[in-house]
């Protein structure tokens, strides 16, 4: 008898403390149910706002801004090079992971251009345009290198060291998708880049001084010593040059003795004895 009173006692004495448990228990199943529950969210890039002022570059606006812009970023360290095609070539906006970058901006797109082609577009320093349209022509035991077709309008800009930092990833929206979205959280100036391109072809114009031209329908010069092509990332032209093609337009007539000057139409106007004239010409070039 006086066991079993013992463990009758003891079981009674453990009840309380299986209570206390329980309570405790469904307390924090209680809490736990009432907690939202939140993904963490890490972030790999931090959007850029590229801004592009033309003013200095010699195009017509209008007509290059319906082309679009192309800008490289070159991570410093060797990586792989990202490009951002602008539809809009005066302000874009880009997202980039943490890195050093060199920067080089350029009218159109690689493929948008009938004259001009690019190579070395792994690198930054390497990157190079130049006329595609070059015949090699045999005269005599001399072979000449000739442009056939003058480039289009070129312009770039460039920046060194441009830096997106730990702290600047994740600067955007969760709101905003895609890179047509500009940044609306950040204020920080390290998230914006601004650049001026200008000009890398040169326009020439070319008067020719001719004997006889009274007698000449067409012609077509030759003008050596023209750059094959220019480096983007310093704007200095290769030590490569050809000769540029070009035909003879818009001939002006100077009279012997009354040095009176005629703009050729059609047809050369009749004179009397020998003619003296100007053709002026021009071309786009690279010197």
């Amino acid at each position: 008898m006086n066991g079993k009173r013992l463990l009758t006692n003891d079981i009674r004495a453990e009840l309380p403390f299986t209570c206390i448990h329980l309570w405790i228990l469904l307390c924090l199943l209680l809490f736990l149910a009432g907690c939202e529950r939140r993904e963490l969210t890490y972030y790999d890039a931090a959007e850029i706002t590229l801004t592009a002022d033309w003013s200095q570059s010699g195009m017509d606006n209008k007509d290059e801004a319906a082309r679009g812009a192309t800008a490289i970023f070159y991570p410093t360290n060797g990586g792989e090079p990202k490009i951002f095609l602008m539809g809009d070539y005066s302000r874009e906006a880009i997202r980039l992971p943490e890195g050093v970058y060199n920067v080089i901006l350029f009218n159109r797109s690689f493929t948008d251009f009938s004259n001009i082609a690019f190579r070395g577009n792994d690198g930054y320093e390497t990157l190079e345009a130049y006329n595609k349209k070059i015949e090699t022509r045999t005269d005599g035991e001399t072979d000449t290198r000739t442009i056939t077709g003058s480039p289009e309008k070129l312009a770039s800009a460039t920046m060194e060291g441009f830096t997106v930092t730990e702290d600047m990833l994740g600067n955007y929206s969760q709101t905003t998708s895609g890179k047509s979205a500009y940044s609306v959280e950040s204020g920080d100036d390290r998230c914006t880049l601004h650049l001026v391109p200008e000009k890398r072809t040169s326009e020439v114009i070319a008067v020719i001084r001719v004997e006889g031209l009274n007698n000449v329908r067409s012609a077509i010069c030759r003008l050596d010593g023209i750059s094959e092509s220019i480096f983007l990332a310093t704007g200095k032209a290769s030590g490569q040059s050809v000769a540029q093609e070009f035909p003879l337009s818009h001939p002006v007539f100077d009279r012997d003795v009354q040095c009176i000057r005629h703009r050729l139409h059609p047809k050369p106007p009749v004179a009397s004895g020998s003619t003296v004239g100007r053709w002026k010409n021009r071309f786009r070039g690279r010197l």
